[in-house]
């Protein structure tokens, strides 16, 4: 009834136009409040179209979904308004690592975002020391190494008593270098590997994605793999390699 005091304001003074809480019963003070009503419905109407805008509120998740090309691959109704909340963050562009990592996280993703230069390098005011950057080939799949990495005598590995600390032990690589993909010659379908460069020169042009220590090794739905690609493609810096330290399950 909020909308028959503005009828009330607007209506001339006068007996028949007094819209009064005493005067319920005759015909014009119901005609007007029934006018009201029927006010009322299109402002909630018109309220509840704006919050359809809001990925928390709207009614018409699948419609967001494919308005920004979004997989069907989640299924609990909370988790895609989350996505999609996430999704229309990542529109608003950002290249720091606390960004993207974010926008990983708040789709879904506990993946975490790591810098070229090894983990035990501080920068402090002032410093001119090159960090120590991390070698690629040492954590994706190339076609030196495929899918394993050689152990070498002298390695950080190569501890007393781990299983591993076998001089000419392999490794299993799974981390693997995300580039815009390139189909093979004669076949559409399957995807070209992208070979990871020997250069120590672009050793400083990569950025790690994987679980929250470097280089432990992250966890990702194997249906969630192609939104998880597109994604870093669409939000990381283009200057950079993407080393995703990732197994699909």
């Amino acid at each position: 009834m909020k909308f028959i005091k503005v009828i009330r304001d607007l209506l001339p003074n006068g007996k028949v136009t007094n819209l009064s809480k005493n005067s319920g019963s005759n015909i014009i003070n119901k005609f007007f409040n029934g006018l009201s009503d029927f006010f009322e419905s299109i402002r909630l109407k018109a309220g509840q179209i704006f919050l359809n805008i809001l990925p928390q509120e709207t009614e018409y998740i699948e419609l967001h979904e494919r308005q920004l090309g979004l997989p069907l691959s989640l299924t609990d109704e909370q988790e895609r308004r989350d996505r999609l909340d996430a999704t229309y963050k990542s529109l608003q562009g950002g290249q720091g690592i606390d960004y993207i990592q974010g926008i990983l996280q708040e789709n879904g993703f506990d993946l975490y975002v790591h810098p070229a230069y090894s983990s035990d390098f501080v920068m402090t005011a002032g410093q001119k020391i090159t960090p120590e950057y991390e070698n690629p080939r040492i954590h994706l799949k190339s076609s030196v190494n495929g899918i394993l990495e050689v152990m070498q005598c002298g390695e950080p590995k190569m501890q007393c008593g781990n299983p591993e600390a076998v001089c000419g032990n392999f490794i299993y690589v799974t981390g693997y270098a995300l580039v815009n993909k390139i189909a093979k010659s004669g076949s559409a379908e399957e995807i070209q590997d992208y070979e990871v460069p020997t250069d120590t020169e672009t050793h400083p042009y990569f950025m790690y994605v994987g679980a929250e220590t470097f280089p432990d090794i992250a966890e990702v739905e194997s249906s969630r793999k192609n939104e998880l690609e597109r994604i870093l493609l669409e939000i990381c810096p283009a200057h950079l390699w993407i080393g995703l330290l990732v197994e699909y399950v």
